[in-house]
């Protein structure tokens, strides 16, 4: 039997093994802001004896060419095995059978192994960059800060019985910080970002919107929506060092959108200890609830189009 090859198609998987040992049939890519992507890709092991813990952990990489009228640039996925199944045999065993199994991939990003390491433990006169830096490096995770605004240090913050994962998470949420991947080749990067100036033109800024086929990249559906949302956020705490005086805030959403009369969001939190604090909190709490008042959905053939950049 001759064996496949990848050259000429365009998607493709390269893995720890040879160039051509596993071939792509097909992949769907899932990426949010501030969410792990998910890669899961269908392909088979191509005249390659293998087993399930030789492709698990490892780092691979999907490439996707673009349109010639695009870019000559392919687009890159890189990401880890997190799950992988096998499907069965391709071929009966008298053609090696064995060596030719179709193959379930889960692909996720490095992020993903801090999920498996639970801790408790407490971090002192730190500000959140130096907190989620320290944690990110001992997972070997690549990142980057794009941050416009300054950021105090906490007295303490406490990870108590949280994963790594779930804490980092959290600190970012709190602080009303985004996140997504960018991609190369041979690697992947977490970009942390704390405002819309982060995102960059798309390569395909102008597309063709048309509700029927076309060759060219198009839009094929647009939808717009709007949800009720909350008016208001309030936060109070305790502070330990002036039990007299606890801290608090209340802000308002300027959201042009309808909000519900008298409601709000109250939150106790317990490790805030200045009315600054709860303000530069609150700002962020009350953008996230009222961020899905206006959602846009659409469906569009755009091999470019990323969170990043669109």
């Amino acid at each position: 039997m001759k064996r496949a090859t990848q050259d000429n198609n365009f998607i493709r998987i390269s893995s720890p093994f040879d160039k051509d040992a596993i071939i792509l049939n097909s992949f769907e890519y899932r990426e949010e802001i501030s969410e792990l992507f998910s890669l899961r890709a269908k392909a088979y092991f191509n005249d390659q004896r293998s087993e399930l813990n030789e492709i698990i952990g490892k780092e691979v990489t999907i490439t996707l060419e673009n349109s010639e009228d695009v870019s000559s640039n392919p687009r890159y996925m890189h990401g880890y095995v997190s799950a992988a199944r096998l499907e069965g045999k391709r071929v009966s065993n008298t053609h090696k059978g064995e060596n030719y199994k179709n193959i379930e991939l889960l692909i996720e990003p490095k992020l993903r192994f801090a999920e498996y390491r639970k801790n408790c433990r407490i971090f002192q006169h730190k500000d959140i960059k130096e907190i989620i830096s320290e944690v990110l490096s001992e997972h070997s995770v690549a990142f980057s800060f794009e941050l416009t605004k300054s950021y105090p240090k906490y007295t303490y913050k406490v990870q108590y019985e949280e994963s790594d994962l779930e804490f980092v998470r959290r600190l970012l949420s709190e602080e009303g910080l985004s996140f997504c991947f960018t991609h190369t080749k041979s690697a992947h990067t977490l970009n942390i970002f704390d405002d819309i100036s982060f995102y960059k033109p798309g390569t395909e800024f102008l597309v063709d919107f048309d509700t029927g086929t076309a060759k060219s990249s198009h839009i094929s559906s647009w939808h717009e929506t709007q949800i009720l949302t909350t008016k208001a956020s309030q936060k109070s705490g305790y502070n330990m060092l002036k039990p007299s005086s606890n801290p608090k805030n209340a802000a308002k959403g300027e959201s042009d959108f309808f909000t519900v009369p008298g409601s709000e969001y109250f939150e106790y939190m317990g490790e805030m200890e200045s009315n600054d604090q709860y303000a530069l909190r609150n700002t962020h709490a009350i953008e996230a609830l009222q961020q899905n008042a206006y959602l846009c959905r659409g469906e569009a053939t755009c091999r470019t189009f990323s969170v990043n950049t669109h």
